[in-house]
């Protein structure tokens, strides 16, 4: 599945991204392309949790811990975020290291709110 294949790259490229060196972040390069893979594996993922919902038929219980999944998954996203642009601003390795950290663990709450969203589907022949 193409969007499984984006997301593993992602995270390799995030894990990668955690040891670089101050030089290797203020390459506009690297900056844009980890923003990039970021973008493209949230993206991915939500195409396939809309896919899921579209057959929800989970329970209340099961919908709370989907809804809250969520919620985590969009706090970390907005805390790796946040992370980026102090870095950015600031000219700090360190910052974009724990950027990378911090947006590799959301896509990871991401994956789960996936998991949960699939838990509740129901198509035919499923």
């Amino acid at each position: 599945m193409a969007a499984i294949r984006i997301v593993i790259e992602t995270k390799r490229l995030l894990e990668e991204a955690q040891g670089w060196w101050a030089w290797s972040w203020a390459l506009d390069e690297n900056k844009l392309r980890v923003r990039s893979a970021i973008e493209s594996a949230t993206a991915a993922l939500d195409r396939e949790v809309g896919k899921a919902k579209n057959f929800w038929k989970g329970d209340k219980r099961a919908g709370k811990a989907l809804k809250d999944a969520e919620n985590e998954f969009n706090r970390a996203t907005s805390l790796a975020k946040k992370m980026f642009d102090e870095a950015e601003k600031e000219w700090n390795a360190t910052k974009a290291r724990d950027g990378a950290a911090l947006a590799r663990q959301a896509i990871e709450k991401h994956e789960v709110v996936l998991k949960l969203a699939k838990a509740g589907k129901t198509t035919p022949g499923e």
